[in-house]
């Protein structure tokens, strides 16, 4: 069965989140960028200058992102989402989607789940990240990050969170400022990964020239005391 999906303004960390969750489904999911052919639609109720409507956000397929203070229509059935997204609070949000069934009309073919979303948006895309010039602390600080290929995930206990990030980097340059912003409980993994990939020759900057080596993060040792 295929379904829907849509974002009214998501920020950059939670849309990614959405992304990765949709690709760990076992559903055909498609991506929209208006809410009537949607079978869920999530708007984040903590920015302003969104495009769905008032009256349409008590519908059973609308999911309102919330903060800790922010006000929140009455949702409806699909219900609400603290932000930051959650991977597992989405998933369970998305079974009820499924139990629930398709309520968009059936107009056309979904496109795949891999493909990333067009959410309905009214700001500027952000500009292109560039090299900075004075990078200050980590080596990887003031840099663009690149996969010549993805790196074998299946060595590393990766979260729902940084698969979109991981994803993205296979295609082109993120800077490390941005990975550490979207994924701040995830870096001592991630810096993991960076350093396996530079010693294999896949990780690359924003030239394309192979970065050096850097060595892992330091684990934290564990004694037992009588």
């Amino acid at each position: 069965m295929n379904f829907s999906i849509g974002l009214d303004n998501l920020e950059e960390r939670d849309a990614i989140v959405v992304r990765a969750v949709v690709k760990l489904r076992p559903e055909s999911w498609g991506w929209v960028s208006a809410l009537g052919s949607a079978d869920v639609w999530l708007v984040d109720m903590t920015r302003s200058l969104l495009a769905t409507p008032q009256a349409s956000l008590r519908e059973a397929k609308v999911i309102q992102l919330v903060g800790d203070d922010a006000p929140a229509v009455p949702a409806g059935e699909a219900g609400l989402l603290l932000k930051p997204v959650k991977a597992a609070r989405l998933m369970r949000l998305l079974d009820l989607a499924v139990a629930r069934g398709p309520v968009a009309p059936r107009q056309a073919t979904p496109g795949v789940a891999a493909r990333s979303p067009k959410p309905v948006a009214v700001t500027a895309p952000p500009p292109a990240p560039t090299e900075l010039d004075s990078p200050v602390g980590h080596p990887f600080r003031g840099k663009l990050l690149r996969f010549l290929r993805s790196p074998n995930l299946a060595r590393y206990p990766v979260t729902a969170e940084m698969l979109g990030i991981l994803e993205r980097m296979s295609k082109v340059g993120v800077a490390y400022e941005t990975i550490e912003r979207v994924l701040p409980l995830d870096m001592k993994l991630v810096d993991e990964i960076f350093s396996d990939a530079t010693r294999e020759g896949y990780l690359v900057d924003g030239q394309g020239l192979p970065l050096p080596p850097v060595d892992k993060p330091a684990r934290k040792a564990f004694r037992l005391f009588k």
